[in-house]
């Protein structure tokens, strides 16, 4: 038994999609086996958000370092106690982008608002036996300005 098929006519292009409409293209390249990066679960996010807050509220000097000590990793903790508050007016997480780079690291990117400001605070999470710990964090606001050797800088008048 055949099975005829209807043929469209040469030149036209059909009266709907042949394929699956609606739905992207695998990220599969064929080549080796690819990690399907998934979207972090909603319990991740809330946790990210809730940690970018006391970020913010011990920038801000509205919390102690140590209150949050349980959640850094050690050398991260010992790095930032005697720098990380800045007196800085109270901020607000606007945001939120978590990234799963691994199964038991995630990215969080927090966008802050601070008066008429918006910066962000970057932040890398691992998950331990006992739960997640802040292993990195980061705000790109605090970097000074690299200029490289030999470089000419204009004297401000």
């Amino acid at each position: 038994m055949t099975i005829a098929t209807p043929t469209r006519p040469a030149g036209r292009a059909g009266a709907r999609p042949t394929g699956p409409a609606g739905t992207r293209p695998s990220s599969n390249t064929g080549k080796g086996t690819a990690t399907a990066q998934t979207a972090p679960d909603a319990r991740l996010v809330s946790l990210a958000h809730a940690v970018a807050r006391l970020w913010v509220e011990v920038e801000s000097g509205r919390r102690s370092p140590r209150s949050v000590a349980h959640l850094l990793d050690h050398r991260l903790y010992r790095r930032l106690q005697h720098r990380w508050i800045t007196g800085a007016p109270p901020a607000r997480v606007r945001r939120v982008h978590v990234q799963a780079a691994t199964a038991n690291q995630v990215d969080v990117v927090a966008v802050v608002e601070r008066e008429a400001r918006v910066g962000a605070v970057a932040l890398r999470l691992r998950r331990r036996h006992d739960g997640w710990c802040v292993e990195e964090a980061d705000r790109p606001e605090d970097r000074t300005r690299h200029v490289p050797a030999g470089a000419r800088v204009a004297a401000a008048h």
